[in-house]
């Protein structure tokens, strides 16, 4: 039978964190910045008519690259609205 002076090893378990409350201020909340229709319609001509790349239409708006491929994937649902709007602005006006 073996016996060990010390333990093995040992559980170290992470800090708990402080209760700060629900309402903390010591963050700025970041913005939730979404393009309008518009926006992109003009990233959608941007790609196929002036042939940008994502990369620079991402910088020129501030965004990620991803988000302007997302715009392309959906162009579809994204172009219906836009027309959808159109007819109706004239409709009221």
């Amino acid at each position: 039978m073996f016996v060990f002076r010390k333990p093995l090893f040992t559980i170290i378990m992470a800090p708990k964190r402080k209760n700060s409350g629900a309402g903390s201020t010591s963050k700025p909340e970041r913005s939730h910045d979404v393009l309008s229709i518009g926006e992109k319609v003009k990233i959608m001509d941007m790609i196929e008519i002036k042939k940008k790349s994502y990369a620079e239409i991402a910088k020129l708006y501030g965004k990620n690259e991803f988000s302007i491929r997302e715009v392309m994937k959906n162009k579809g649902k994204f172009l219906l609205v836009f027309l959808l709007q159109q007819k109706l602005q004239k409709l009221l006006l």
